[in-house]
């Protein structure tokens, strides 16, 4: 089984569109006369620069938006075995509280994290 093509969000808005209407033999023709290079609608333009088999492959096979920075925290941050092998709860513990303290640190907020335990900065 082959992984699906990962796309911007804007990409995945194009092709959902594309999808919705029906219009997918009309895309792939649209994107072999330009070379991928020309779509001129703004709904469409961010699959410029795509190639033809990306394309293809994104409008058969399906495709997933790529993860924001936030959600790919998140996702280590619920998952810390699969990338750490934090064996025991001390150890996940410490994991989980080093990704909020480094949150904290950059003034970031997010939810799941360090929504709750994010020090305001006037209490610094």
């Amino acid at each position: 089984m082959s992984r699906k093509l990962i796309v911007s969000k804007s990409q995945a808005e194009a092709l959902a569109a594309i999808i919705s209407n029906q219009e997918q033999f009309e895309a792939i023709q649209a994107h072999m006369r330009t070379d991928g290079l020309g779509w001129s609608r703004l709904d469409r333009a961010a699959l410029n620069g795509m190639n033809i088999e990306n394309l293809i492959g994104a409008l058969v096979f399906g495709y997933e938006v790529e993860k924001t920075p936030e959600e790919k925290l998140l996702y280590m941050y619920e998952n810390p075995l699969i990338r750490y092998a934090a064996t025991n709860s001390l150890t996940t513990a410490a994991y989980k509280q080093g990704i909020a303290d480094a949150l904290n640190a950059v003034g970031k907020v997010i939810e799941g994290i360090n929504a709750i335990t994010a020090i305001p900065a006037k209490w610094n």
